[in-house]
């Protein structure tokens, strides 16, 4: 929670365009989200802050979702105006290094916007294979499944 009113002043409502969820109306309502969240008997899903390790900037999140499957879903988002500059993919090489060593992960499934080209091109970079596509209210999707080889 320490983390909160960083992460909430990176979210846009153009940055949340591929984004399954709607951008929250004020860092209260993110605060209690957040809370949520935490307090859930759940421990399904972790979320990590992306921060620059030279000035601790605040870039977005990563996610780990259903961990309890034998292919957790990575997910990330990064500040507009941080964008092309790779930290999305190093971010998620981190996570899924973690999740494979941490957990045993061999594979993850990646979610991404059709629209979404840069996002595309990131799970292509790390050897993702289009598995399947899903739709929802905002936007159409294709689903990558990544083998992660440390």
């Amino acid at each position: 929670m320490t983390d909160a009113e960083d992460v909430f002043h990176c979210i846009t409502p153009a940055l949340t365009t591929f984004m399954f969820w709607e951008p929250p109306r004020s860092l209260a309502a993110y605060k209690a989200r957040r809370e949520a969240r935490l307090r859930s008997d759940d421990k399904n899903d972790y979320s990590f802050v992306i921060r620059r390790l030279d000035t601790m900037e605040c870039l977005g999140i990563a996610s780990l979702d259903d961990v309890r499957a034998s292919s957790p879903e990575l997910g990330i988002w990064i500040k507009e105006a941080a964008h092309g500059y790779g930290y999305g993919s190093e971010a998620v090489r981190a996570v899924a290094g973690w999740a494979s060593q941490a957990l045993g992960k061999e594979s993850f499934m990646y979610s991404v916007a059709i629209q979404n080209v840069p996002s595309r091109r990131l799970a292509e970079a790390l050897g993702g294979e289009v598995i399947g596509t899903r739709t929802s209210s905002k936007y159409d999707s294709v689903v990558y499944k990544i083998h992660w080889k440390p």
